[in-house]
């Protein structure tokens, strides 16, 4: 009971009659005849309106002692009807379970309140309910089981709570369910499992909580996946594969945590990641091809990571246009890598260079650890159809090794060569030029390297095997006459995004079977009368994204 002094409307004295009690109303204290004026049907305050489609008691001050008063504003309004329950801000500590029993059609429950725990079948009936918000709460702990038959779930609110964990299959059954939100509580850590098959969820969001350690397998199956905060806890390590099968996410938070390495391969699934952040840790080294595949990349924070000296191997600067890149304060990227696992100086035996291998930078025999068949990265392995060189640092001083791989493989089986995002800026060619010797060659990527001039014979030696060629993103400025005419049964070919301005009459002399060729994404303005004759299988012709480009010769012919 409150002081009746509290309640200056009843008069000098404050005291209330008789039948009255001082309650909280929401211009201040007033005499109600119950203790709560949100529940009196005499006051202005009263939220238990007959046919009511939303009751809205938010900042009542109701109690654990206006429980009965609020079952019968429930009564009153009628359950049927309801759609809407917004209880927050109150301060009662505890709910019956049936509490909520007849509200067959709602579909929002705001809780926020004092509340330490949930009893069991509490939500029970609540089938067609899609939002749930139990934040700021005391709850110490959950009962498993709790949000059984919560089958319309779509989001839950669970921030600002106590908790310091969660029990196995506390989500169970909630297919629909699409946002976890669970930031600032105290969990220590997560039970394999607790997100099960929720095969709808988008959105899991549990930063600024203490989690130490995650269990491997712990997103198995979140096929839908589009945005994981894990950021301000107290993680050291993630296990190999945690994000395996995130093919939809696109947000990844690892920032604040206390990481000091990462495993080889973990983001390899991630294949429409755009925001990974994994500043403010303290990673010393990056695993090489850690950022292999995310192509969709558009923000890549490294910052504060004090003692990160070096990166994988041509990581991907700039894997999208215009993408933001963000490294520690004084890290020269452009410098070569330090070794800091070789002693102070990180200095190479005059026979060895620093290169990229799986478990961060080490002094190889050769340069480039893709060439080293002692090495996982090896790309060089005998008889193999296909020769996937990305991402392995590739410089013009590595053509040696290049032709050494390639003659290992055995040319004559390769169908497929693929060395996109290095940093080659030629391609010799000849007879006995690097690509030479490829009968059965279909399919060759050289995209995102540094090649802005390709020589007539560069590609001199490739049999008519040759279907698709791509070079993208590479800063091509010029194509000179005659470096395609043997490329006879090329069928696409990809030249988006360089920096072509001009082409002469004879570049795609020979290629009569070419059926799509993409020139998007150039400097070009103008383009020389005959440039496209003897093309007869052209179908496809994408010039787009050349903003001076005014006028098309004719293609008849």
């Amino acid at each position: 009971m409150f002081p009746f002094t509290a309640c200056p409307s009843a008069g000098d004295d404050g005291a209330c009659a008789s039948n009255e009690s001082c309650s909280p109303g929401t211009d201040g204290y007033i005499c109600s005849i119950v203790r709560n004026s949100c529940l009196d049907p005499e006051n202005d305050l009263y939220g238990c309106e007959a046919g009511s489609t939303e009751i809205n008691l938010s900042n009542c001050g109701i109690g654990d002692e206006d429980l009965e008063d609020l079952v019968e504003c429930f009564d009153n309004v009628g359950r049927a009807s309801v759609t809407a329950i917004w209880l927050g801000s109150n301060s009662f500590t505890s709910l019956a379970a049936g509490l909520f029993d007849g509200f067959d059609n709602i579909k929002s429950l705001s809780l926020g309140n004092l509340l330490t725990t949930l009893p069991l079948g509490l939500f029970d009936g609540l089938a067609s309910l899609s939002y749930l918000y139990l934040g700021g709460n005391q709850f110490t702990s959950l009962p498993a089981g709790v949000f059984d038959g919560l089958e319309s779930l779509l989001k839950i609110f669970l921030q600002d709570n106590p908790l310091t964990s969660l029990p196995a299959g506390l989500f169970n059954g909630l297919d629909a369910l699409e946002v976890i939100y669970q930031p600032d509580n105290q969990l220590t850590s997560l039970p394999a499992g607790i997100f099960g098959d929720l095969k709808s969820l988008q959105g899991i969001s549990l930063q600024n909580n203490q989690l130490a350690s995650l269990p491997a397998g712990l997103f198995d199956g979140l096929d839908e996946l589009q945005y994981l905060a894990l950021y301000s806890n107290q993680l050291a390590s993630l296990p190999a594969g945690l994000f395996d099968g995130l093919g939809a996410l696109e947000t990844l938070s690892l920032n604040v945590n206390q990481l000091t390495s990462l495993p080889a391969g973990i983001f390899e699934d991630l294949d429409a990641l755009e925001n990974l952040n994994l500043g403010v840790n303290q990673l010393a080294s990056l695993p090489a091809g850690l950022f292999d595949g995310l192509h969709a990349l558009q923000y890549l924070s490294l910052r504060w990571n004090d003692g990160l000296q070096c990166l994988p191997s041509l990581f991907g600067l700039g894997l999208v246009n215009g993408a933001e890149l963000f490294l520690p304060d004084g890290f020269e990227s452009g410098g070569e890598c330090a070794c800091p696992s070789l002693g102070d100086d990180g200095a190479c035996d005059s026979d060895e260079s620093c290169t990229p291998g799986t478990d961060g930078y080490v002094c190889s025999a050769v340069r480039n650890s893709c060439f080293d068949p002692d090495y996982d990265l090896y790309g060089c392995e005998p008889g193999s159809t296909l020769i996937d060189l990305d991402n392995c640092g590739i410089g013009d001083e590595d053509l040696g090794d290049l032709e050494e791989c390639f003659n290992n493989v055995g040319r004559a089986s390769v169908t497929t060569i693929s060395m996109n995002y290095n940093s080659l800026t030629e391609l010799p060619g000849g007879e006995d030029g690097i690509f030479a010797g490829f009968d059965s060659l279909n399919t060759l990527m050289l995209n995102q390297n540094n090649i802005e001039t390709l020589y007539a014979e560069s590609f001199e030696g490739l049999g008519g095997a040759l279907t698709s060629l791509s070079i993208i993103q590479s800063r091509l400025t010029t194509i000179p006459v005659g470096c395609f005419d043997n490329l006879v049964g090329l069928q696409t070919m990809t030249l988006y995004g360089n920096d072509l301005a001009w082409l002469p009459v004879g570049a795609f002399r020979g290629l009569g079977e070419l059926g799509t060729l993409s020139l998007a994404g150039n400097a070009l303005s103008t383009l020389p009368a005959g440039l496209f004759d003897g093309m007869e299988g052209l179908t496809v012709l994408n010039l787009s994204e050349n903003e001076d480009l005014q006028c098309v010769p004719s293609m008849e012919g």
